[in-house]
């Protein structure tokens, strides 16, 4: 199939493979298509003009891979005396970026529609309900709390956590809420 002259490899045959030995240090270097018919076992893959936040995936594409924590801006919406957001993480993987934290709530009344903004780590262009979703849970203690979905803003293109407290008014409650979006 092929010959090794020197420091250059050539295949013949259906001119799938196509390359060079580079530098003497057992570099395998390809200059076109490659058809390997078994495993190939490599201590690294780089792929040329990859960065450090890529993923090759098996089938050559490539996925950005980022994660990080930051602490978001929160908008107070309705029924809301105060908040304090808190350190929150996150994770990206090509284009879904899964979110996790906590804000601190004090609301002004029970069982009124509240609602907080919270601010995205990545910026996304949300147009319609179901660009952003999760869920959180609001303690009034611990054995008393209150579920919540977290949905798109879709004019200011953050979330939003929208719930009716069912006590704890008042008093800053701890809030734990994690969702999920896309970047558009």
């Amino acid at each position: 199939y092929g010959a090794l002259s020197g420091t250059s490899l050539s295949m013949s045959g259906e001119g799938l493979f196509g390359g060079a030995i580079t530098d003497g240090t057992n570099k395998l270097k390809v200059t076109g298509p490659a058809l390997f018919s078994s495993s190939v076992t490599a201590s690294s893959l780089i792929k040329s003009g990859g960065t450090s936040t890529q993923a090759l995936i098996a089938d050559g594409s490539v996925q950005t891979l980022t994660s990080g924590i930051y602490t978001p801006t929160i908008t107070n919406t309705s029924n809301i005396t105060s908040t304090t957001a808190r350190t929150t993480t996150y994770t990206r993987v090509g284009n879904t970026v899964t979110v996790s934290g906590w804000v601190t709530i004090t609301t002004t009344s029970n069982e009124v529609a509240t609602e907080i903004g919270v601010s995205l780590p990545i910026a996304s262009a949300f147009t319609a309900a179901y660009d952003l979703s999760g869920s959180g849970l609001y303690e009034i203690s611990t054995t008393s709390y209150t579920q919540f979905t977290v949905k798109p803003d879709t004019t200011n293109d953050r979330a939003k956590i929208v719930f009716y407290p069912f006590g704890g008014s008042g008093t800053a409650v701890e809030t734990q809420f994690s969702f999920q979006y896309q970047v558009l």
